[in-house]
């Protein structure tokens, strides 16, 4: 800052009695009024006030006073630095004046790099990220010696996903020039371009660069986990856990990761770092019966469950356990028989004891505690859909229909009820009507794919209306492309239409989506392999549809004895 004069030192004094320690804008304004109206200060002490003011903005948080200061000293004794350190101060504020400053800074300094490398930061924080591209562009071009011109445009291009021409510039770059923010951003547009192999070796290094670089860590971690390495993936977030605080999501990511390795207790004290709330618990015992891993999650739980008032929700983990990992639906129920009626988590246990009675051979007693259970609830849709499936679980065809047709007038508009009624048409033997009401359910919403997929598929078997079949399933496969049966409909009506290569691009997408327990699944892998002259996959697909003994198991095995 320049000296200081004696008159500028008496305005200093004043400025401090009049501002107080912190300045206000309101005494800053008295003072300024004052010191034009009784003083003319020389051009030094107006440059070293009006520093002074810039500095007093900036600790006030006064924009005004800044862009005050800031109009004086450009004129008085301008600068490259008082422009770079009033941008930065208004960025960090947010401020709409940070692009106006640059433009002015810039017409005084055209080629100064940090006023263009700070523009186009401004420019990507004001959500201009293609202005601020076209500005380095220019810079970079007309100044190809700025390395960090190049730099900073590879930057934004991988903000923008721009990977190629990113790619390109950095590969360009010497190595003396590659510190650990290149090596990371290079990193992120080889990965971009799905080049993993290179995104990990540079990740690699810019962590060596800069150890606590926890971006890169996380893109490594993420990037180890995509590959399935779950071993270097845990080291990276083990790096993670060191580098930062323990939060609850990264040590789940440990926990999955040693489980997934068999190290069932290193996951269970990453398990028992995490904080102590049936939440946590409870993520961390989902990873553990994922992988049939049942003591590790039975540990975790019983802890629980030994506290004063356990959540409820407990004992739908524990009754899961007892009928999969023990194969036991009366342990499992006594587990159901602890949530108590009343409590937000009983409603949502009806169905799985409704279900475990059922394991037992018990659906009568099932039957009549749904219906105490529908009595105390009479509006509830859920509890009223579930007693039509125990009727027709029963076989009580008939008196299932009834049933729906009452709720069809209740609840006119309740589509879910809609397509379980007209599946029980389907069902009882009534094709057409089936059909009908489903016709009705995708009119009054055309994307019910589950209606879409009956008829769909109901066209494809029947083999008529094939074009509007494979219309119907392209779009069911369009709004729930994860499920196998839908996709397998699809293939069936790709089948009948003579287009076998795309049914069994299809049939193929479906085994491997799903184990495919349905012989019917099976039979169409058969068929279309048949059909294209693949002869041993026929075999296999006729083959595994008779394993899980179909009703047409004589019409199979014909055409497998003809192969």
């Amino acid at each position: 800052m320049p000296r200081l004069s004696l008159i500028f030192l008496c305005a200093f004094v004043l400025a401090h009695a009049l501002l107080g320690c912190g300045g206000h804008a309101a005494r800053a304004k008295e003072y300024n009024a004052a010191r034009e109206t009784n003083w003319k200060l020389s051009p030094q002490a107006q440059i070293s006030y009006n520093y002074l003011l810039l500095d007093l903005g900036m600790r006030s948080d006064n924009e005004a006073q800044v862009l005050q200061a800031l109009d004086k000293l450009a004129v008085l004794a301008p600068n490259v630095q008082i422009f770079l350190d009033s941008s930065v101060w208004l960025m960090a504020r947010k401020s709409a004046r940070t692009l106006p400053i640059l433009e002015k800074a810039l017409a005084a300094y055209p080629g100064d790099t940090s006023l263009n490398l700070l523009m186009a930061e401004a420019l990507l924080d004001h959500g201009q990220a293609e202005k601020a591209v076209k500005h380095m562009r220019s810079f970079s071009k007309k100044y190809p010696e700025v390395t960090d011109a190049k730099i900073e445009l590879a930057l934004l291009l991988v903000k923008l996903k721009h990977f190629e021409e990113a790619n390109a510039l950095f590969s360009a770059l010497p190595q003396k020039d590659r510190n650990y923010l290149v090596e990371y951003y290079h990193a992120r547009a080889l990965n971009g371009l799905g080049r993993q192999d290179d995104a990990l070796r540079h990740f690699t290094v810019a962590v060596q660069k800069a150890p606590k670089l926890i971006e890169a860590w996380v893109e490594l971690a993420l990037l180890y986990e995509k590959r399935e390495d779950h071993k270097n993936a845990r080291q990276a977030y083990e790096e993670l856990l060191r580098l930062s605080e323990a939060n609850p999501d990264l040590l789940l990511r440990l926990v999955a990761l040693s489980s997934n390795l068999g190290e069932t207790e290193r996951a269970l004290e990453y398990a028992r770092k995490g904080p102590d709330s049936p939440s946590f618990l409870f993520s961390a015992a989902s990873v553990f019966l994922e992988n049939k891993q049942w003591k590790a999650a039975e540990s975790l739980l019983e802890e629980l469950r030994k506290r004063p008032n356990p959540p409820e929700e407990l004992y739908f983990y524990l009754a899961g356990i007892a009928i999969d990992a023990h194969n036991a639906p009366e342990e499992a129920l006594r587990w159901m028989e602890h949530i108590s009626p009343g409590s937000q988590a009983y409603l949502r246990a009806i169905p799985l004891r409704i279900q475990l009675l059922g394991m037992l051979g018990k659906k009568e007693e099932a039957l009549a505690f749904l219906q105490q259970e529908r009595k105390k609830n009479p509006e509830d849709q859920k509890l009223f859909r579930l007693e039509i499936r125990q009727l027709a679980a029963m076989e009580r065809m008939d008196t299932a229909l009834e049933l729906a047709d009452v709720g069809m007038r209740n609840w006119p508009a309740d589509l879910d009820l809609a397509f379980l009624r007209a599946s029980l048409l389907d069902e009882r033997g009534d094709k057409k009507a089936a059909f009908a009401a489903m016709e009705s359910i995708i009119q009054a919403d055309p994307k019910h794919y589950q209606a879409l997929n009956y008829l769909g598929y109901t066209l494809a078997d029947e083999n008529r209306e094939l074009p509007r079949a494979l219309k119907l399933l392209t779009r069911a496969v369009e709004l729930a492309p994860d499920l196998a049966y839908i996709l397998d409909s699809l293939a069936w009506a790709q089948y009948r239409l003579g287009k076998f290569d795309a049914a069994w691009e299809s049939i193929c997408k479906v085994v491997s989506m799903d184990s495919s327990d349905d012989p019917a699944i099976w039979e169409h892998y058969g068929d279309i392999a048949a059909a294209l002259g693949k002869t041993e996959e026929a075999r296999k697909g006729y083959a595994r549809a008779l394993e899980l003994t179909p009703k047409n198991a004589d019409s199979i095995r014909e055409r497998l004895s003809k192969i």
